[in-house]
C-alpha cells in the first residue's frame, strides 16, 4: 500500500471517529435537555470562581411543597437537591461570597401573603448541592422564614463569614412597628447557621 493511501485511510479514520463523537454528545445534549422551569422557577448563569467558574444553575416547583434546585455539572451531567418551604415559585439570587474563599447560592420564594422563605446552598466537590442548614433549640432546619420579609446578611461576630439575620413581625407589640430579629452565626465546620440570639428592634 502506498503511503498516500495509508494517508488517506487514517485521515478516513480520523473523520469518521470526529463524526461519531459528535454524533454521540448532540445526542446526551438533546436526550438530557435543560430543564423546563416554567413561570414558576428560574434559570441563571452563576460564576463561583476558582477552579469551578461558571455553571447553569435551574429552580423549579412541581407542585405545591415540591420542588429541587439542578446544577448543570457538564455539558450533559446534572445534579439535584430537593427545596423545602416553597410555596409556588422560587428564584435565584445572585451568589453570596461566604467567605474568602467560599460562595453560596441563595434561593427564595413568596410565602402567604407577604412572607418570603430562603434556602442556602454550596456546591460539593463533586458539583452537587449540599443543603446549609439552621439550628435553633436542638431542631435543625434547611430553609428560614421572615414575615416582613426582610433577611439581614452580615458578619456579626467578625470571624470572616456571613450570618443571616431573619426578621419578624412583633405581634405582642404594633407589628407595623416592632419588630423581632433571631440572628444564626455561621458554623464553618459543620456547614450550619446557629441560632445566636434574639433582639427587638423599632421599624
Amino acid at each position: 500500500m502506498s503511503r498516500q493511501s495509508i494517508f488517506r485511510t487514517i485521515y478516513f479514520l480520523f473523520f469518521i471517529s470526529v463524526t461519531i463523537i459528535a454524533g454521540y454528545l448532540l445526542y446526551l445534549n438533546i436526550a438530557k435537555a435543560d430543564p423546563i422551569v416554567g413561570e414558576n422557577g428560574d434559570a441563571k448563569i452563576l460564576d463561583f470562581g476558582q477552579n469551578i467558574g461558571k455553571k447553569q444553575l435551574f429552580v423549579k416547583i412541581k407542585e405545591k411543597g415540591k420542588g429541587e434546585i439542578i446544577i448543570k455539572k457538564s455539558f450533559s451531567t446534572y445534579c439535584n437537591y430537593e427545596l423545602s418551604g416553597f410555596e409556588i415559585t422560587a428564584k435565584i439570587n445572585p451568589l453570596l461570597q461566604l467567605s474568602e474563599n467560599e460562595k453560596i447560592i441563595e434561593v427564595l420564594g413568596s410565602v402567604g401573603i407577604h412572607g418570603e422563605n430562603r434556602q442556602y446552598f454550596i456546591l460539593r466537590p463533586d458539583l452537587c448541592p449540599f443543603p446549609l442548614a439552621f439550628v435553633k433549640s436542638d431542631q435543625k432546619v434547611y430553609n428560614i422564614f421572615s414575615d416582613q420579609p426582610s433577611f439581614i446578611v452580615k458578619d456579626y461576630n467578625s470571624d470572616g463569614f456571613l450570618d443571616l439575620a431573619p426578621e419578624y413581625r412583633n405581634y405582642n407589640k404594633d407589628p407595623l412597628h416592632d419588630g423581632l430579629r433571631d440572628i444564626y452565626l455561621y458554623d464553618g465546620s459543620k456547614k450550619e447557621f446557629v441560632f445566636e440570639r434574639s433582639e427587638s428592634y423599632v421599624q
